[in-house]
């Protein structure tokens, strides 16, 4: 029986790669079959609005905006190298495309998928986005989504569509709000997917239920605090002003901070290993009156329970990545594998495929590579500036 070939089999992959995560459908992305190599810099481009000019009486095309001005340069680091390796026998492989394949296939696809998704929502923090709304798990309604609308019309967000993220716990409310849960709304539910999208509520084209939503909570350094307020990282915090943060000790905390409770970085006395925290967000410093006792460790907060976004907040970037195989080939070395690139016509994401025959246990053996990198809102800049009008986190009280 005919075997598929491997365009056949890319081509099953970029399929369900589209289908497995569709959040990926919402990102702007810029996507190359260029070669670069991991951590390299490349600039992507998302829109930007042109400006209403008085009419010239004279003329129509007086001062016309060039197209390509109109796209704002954003530097992306492709920061994540990635390879998805999938095994088949002959039988695997048959052209009525088995269970077992289209189980490989779409596990190769979700894999990819989510190491593209995951690398954004790890960039999900006030470093990145300025702007945040507080909402319980509970509390998520359709009227709720309704505030992040208006939130963000208010931030001056402007992309063609608008989406959100969400964890399964806040998905979860909203599905309880007898709104959402009305002959309205209730036809688009996948009751039998994985994870749950509700289309065309309250100003988004898409809430998606993400299962893997990170908390974006970890520990940034240990530290010491003193009477001045301010508190030493032993190593380089990374923290902003505006970021939640917490504490914790293996003893003692100093006076005047206790465990379990949020805290805001300020501006005052804020280094790359100082700073200050004040109880609210842009207040006054916590008056620190003891050093306290044992190892203090302060922690950033997020606490997210969502992100939402427009198309022009989040932008993710890919290349191929320059591998030997190239350098070989150029220089007449035999190659011990097949290697050629695949590009799916409807996303534009290219991988390097790599193919080889295990000699040891006949198995033809598929390697998807690719070298992909993402920024989002700010980018660690200045408030409301570049994309960060695009994005609202949603963190927990």
């Amino acid at each position: 029986m005919a075997t598929l070939s491997t365009a056949e089999i890319t081509a099953d992959v970029f399929a369900a790669f589209r289908k497995r995560l569709p959040a990926l459908r919402s990102f702007s992305t810029d996507f190359t079959s260029n070669t670069a190599k991991k951590d390299q810099q490349v600039i992507a481009h998302v829109a930007s609005l042109p400006t209403a000019a008085d009419h010239n009486a004279a003329s129509y095309f007086t001062s016309p905006t060039s197209a390509s001005s109109l796209l704002t340069d954003v530097p992306v680091t492709l920061s994540s190298h990635k390879d998805v390796v999938l095994k088949l026998a002959d039988s695997d492989a048959i052209s009525t495309r088995s269970k077992k394949y289209v189980q490989a296939v779409n596990g190769a696809a979700h894999a990819l998928a989510k190491a593209l998704i995951d690398s954004v929502l790890a960039k999900v923090n006030s470093t990145n986005a300025s702007y945040s709304a507080t909402c319980t798990t509970s509390a998520a309604t359709a009227a709720k989504l309704r505030t992040f609308t208006e939130t963000m019309n208010s931030n001056g967000a402007f992309g063609l569509s608008r989406h959100a993220l969400v964890n399964g716990g806040f998905m979860g409310g909203l599905l309880a709000d007898s709104v959402i849960a009305s002959g309205d709304y209730f036809a688009q539910r996948q009751e039998g997917q994985r994870e749950q999208t509700l289309t065309g509520i309250m100003g988004f084209d898409s809430v998606m239920e993400y299962t893997d939503f990170p908390a974006n909570n970890g520990t940034v350094a240990t530290f010491t605090a003193a009477t001045s307020d301010v508190i030493t990282t032993a190593s380089a915090h990374g923290l902003i002003a505006g970021d939640r943060v917490r504490v914790s000790t293996s003893d003692t905390l100093p006076a005047g901070l206790a465990a379990a409770t949020n805290y805001f970085v300020i501006a005052d006395s804020l280094t790359s290993t100082t700073l200050k925290v004040s109880a609210t967000s842009g207040g006054s410093a916590v008056n620190v009156t003891d050093t306290g006792t044992g190892t203090h460790t302060l922690s950033r907060y997020e606490n997210l329970n969502g992100v939402c976004y427009d198309t022009n907040g989040i932008v993710v970037a890919s290349a191929i990545p320059n591998d030997s195989t190239v350098l070989a080939a150029s220089r007449g070395i035999p190659v011990p594998m097949k290697v050629e690139t695949q590009t799916d016509p409807e996303s534009g994401l290219t991988l390097l495929v790599l193919e080889r025959l295990n000699t040891a246990t006949l198995d033809i053996e598929i390697c998807y590579s690719v070298i992909f990198g993402s920024a989002i809102g700010r980018q660690g800049g200045t408030a409301a500036t570049v994309m960060d009008p695009a994005i609202l986190r949603i963190v927990q009280a």
